[in-house]
């Protein structure tokens, strides 16, 4: 990121021309408690981001950088014609949606997709996400 912040200090100006260096979040919680985001359409599938549940896994203790499991209900298991790579990069096509770029780089070390939703777990809805990496935790 260090990189990305001092391009923006020399970013050239150009008449008409806007850079942009660090993308921007474009989805409130609000919006995403109210149901009013609506689904994406990856290549692979459509999907609902109130579908969408998390895990935290661990936590770097050096870093403070989380690292979450996902998963995407309703999603149907028979399709390992997906590769993994392509749920990572979904997963984080919506984490910056949400939260920016930045954000997401000072927060969040690794996400992994599971197909398995274990109802034994307590499993968090998306829009929880920043309340969890704002406090550590959740009320």
């Amino acid at each position: 990121m260090l990189f990305a912040i001092n391009l923006i200090d020399i970013a050239p100006t150009i008449p008409n021309w806007v850079f942009t260096a660090l993308v921007q979040p474009k989805i409130t919680d609000q919006e995403l408690m109210s149901k009013d985001v609506e689904h994406y359409k990856f290549e692979a599938f459509d999907l609902q981001l109130s579908r969408v549940r998390w895990l935290p896994v661990d936590m770097n203790r050096e870093t403070y950088k989380y690292e979450f499991v996902f998963h995407f209900i309703g999603l149907p298991y028979a399709n390992p014609e997906i590769p993994y790579e392509k749920y990572i990069d979904y997963l984080y096509i919506i984490l910056v949606d949400m939260f920016g770029e930045l954000f997401v780089s000072q927060h969040i070390e690794m996400v992994y997709y599971d197909h398995l939703y274990p109802n034994d777990m307590d499993w968090y809805s998306l829009h929880q996400l920043r309340e969890f990496l704002e406090e550590g935790y959740l009320d």
